[in-house]
């Protein structure tokens, strides 16, 4: 599967995920845990007392002793009221994240916590310097962006809204999560296609998960895998790279017209029969045909937007916070991606910086 430039179809509709596509991959671990890390108990501190966080602490004492009656060796959070209540909420943080435990209320906390940090300027998101230059471009262009994401709706914004090239939420168009669907599920990408008002071979999908690029293909959307570092290129199998083509930068994306068939319409961006191209170089692109992103079976498209399931909810956040330093007045451990694209520099690899929020709603 050979990098360069790809070429497809302008499409009428983009849709991206955030972390480890448009921004760092390394987020998560480098900056939004160790944040957490040392603002959590100042942050409990100041609003100990308050109604919200009140209703919350009851929440995760509930879930303590649901997981404690599990697992004995889960810490109790105490009554609000007891003396060494702040302590036991502590201990018990420490231990779902320690141990990867999914506990929906202790993510709501943690969101509590970044978006204090974000409405502080405390916080940016390190966004690859090619991505909002690329986004701008094609929004000239009359090109709509939507964000589909494992991350909960508002996450998604605060993301957006504070990034180290300014505020890029007057760019997207839409904000999808797990409220809406998995990404990993076809039937998601039909009714998010529905939803939009887009046929899907009027779409294309930017991400780094060949997973969730397999749903979305087979839904008839257009894939383009970003896989940024090496790493990430050696992940992939031999059958995704037989599927779909990739790009280490969204500089290396280029549109091409749709090739008028006969009687006036146009060619779709997706072909149904016959091997997909990969990345084609310019150098060797034919220059009267444009070059389909991916190959799907007719069967494979689902026709209707009503035979979507309910979706079901993904685990919240979990890991332990690796080691890293406040990131007061906005700046970020490791520097900023100003000035490069996605291949200038390495991250390590990590998971979304946040599951759906378990009550949230698709807005």
């Amino acid at each position: 599967m050979p990098s360069g430039i790809v070429q497809v179809r302008r499409p009428r509709a983009i849709v991206f995920d955030i972390l480890g596509t448009a921004s760092k991959s390394g987020f998560l671990e480098r900056i939004l845990f160790p944040f957490l890390k040392i603002n959590l108990e100042t942050y409990i501190n100041t609003h100990w007392d308050k109604g919200d966080f009140i209703k919350l602490y009851k929440r995760i004492q509930e879930q303590s002793l649901e997981f404690n009656k599990q697992e004995p060796a889960t810490p109790l959070v105490l009554d609000h009221e007891a003396t060494q209540a702040k302590g036991s909420l502590l201990q018990f943080i420490g231990f779902v994240t320690d141990n990867g435990v999914n506990s929906p209320a202790v993510t709501q906390l943690r969101f509590k916590v970044w978006f204090e940090g974000y409405n502080q300027s405390r916080l940016r998101t390190p966004i690859y310097a090619d991505v909002p230059a690329s986004l701008k471009r094609w929004f000239a262009e009359g090109i709509k962006f939507y964000v589909f994401s494992n991350t909960w709706v508002e996450a998604q914004r605060a993301l957006l809204r504070n990034t180290n090239h300014g505020d890029l939420t007057h760019l997207i168009a839409g904000h999808f999560d797990n409220d809406f669907g998995l990404l990993t599920e076809v039937d998601s990408w039909v009714r998010f296609c529905a939803q939009i008002q887009q046929s899907p071979n009027n779409v294309l999908f930017l991400t780094k998960s060949p997973a969730e690029g397999r749903a979305a293909q087979d839904a008839g959307i257009s894939v383009v895998l970003v896989l940024t570092h090496r790493h990430n290129v050696k992940a992939v199998s031999h059958e995704d790279r037989q599927r779909f083509p990739y790009v280490r930068t969204l500089n290396d994306l280029q549109w091409t017209e749709g090739v008028m068939m006969p009687g006036g319409s146009e060619m779709p961006m997706q072909t149904t029969a016959g091997p997909m191209p990969t990345a084609i170089s310019a150098a060797n692109m034919p220059p009267a045909s444009t070059v389909p992103v991916s190959s799907v079976p007719a069967s494979s498209a689902h026709p209707s937007a009503s035979q979507a399931p309910a979706s079901s909810k993904p685990s919240s956040v979990s890991g332990s916070a690796k080691g890293g330093s406040s990131h007061a007045g906005g700046s970020h451990a490791g520097g900023s991606h100003a000035g490069g694209s996605h291949a200038g520099s390495s991250h390590p690899s990590s998971s979304h910086a946040a599951s759906a929020h378990p009550h949230s709603s698709h807005k």
